[in-house]
């Protein structure tokens, strides 16, 4: 699955974080088959290769879906300071999606995996590497 967490500083103090968002995704798992074709000369098939990484489109779309909400809240309440948490491969993919209104609106970005952190051990890490 795919997890990212989105978080507004809300003030001066290194622990002034608020969550907005925690989105979860499931990835498409349905591994089928590649296509089949035939040799030109006799009944040999093998398998078409697809040309995009099925990860790859899975991401994208998570990247979509994150931008998404980001501008459904954009449009709610304006933010200035987004802290956003996501894979590397993640953030590389909102790198390319979100408008450069949005990218000035985030402050910070971690390419760790933190979603296994409690809360306290999360605050703990946002105040020391992003504070």
């Amino acid at each position: 699955s795919q997890e990212a967490k989105i978080y507004e500083k809300t003030g001066k103090e290194s622990s002034d974080f608020n969550l907005l968002y925690e989105i979860n995704a499931e990835l498409d798992t349905n591994h089928e088959k590649p296509g089949r074709t035939f040799n030109s000369v006799g009944t040999t098939r093998h398998g078409i290769e697809p040309h995009t990484d099925r990860r790859e489109v899975e991401r994208h779309k998570f990247a979509a879906e994150i931008y998404k909400i980001l501008k459904e809240a954009e449009a709610e309440k304006p933010f200035e300071n987004l802290v956003i948490i996501a894979s590397h491969k993640v953030l590389e993919e909102l790198d390319n999606i979100l408008d450069k209104q949005m990218q000035k609106k985030i402050s910070h970005r971690s390419a760790h995996n933190l979603m296994e952190f409690k809360k306290d051990e999360l605050h703990e890490y946002l105040e020391k590497n992003l504070g």
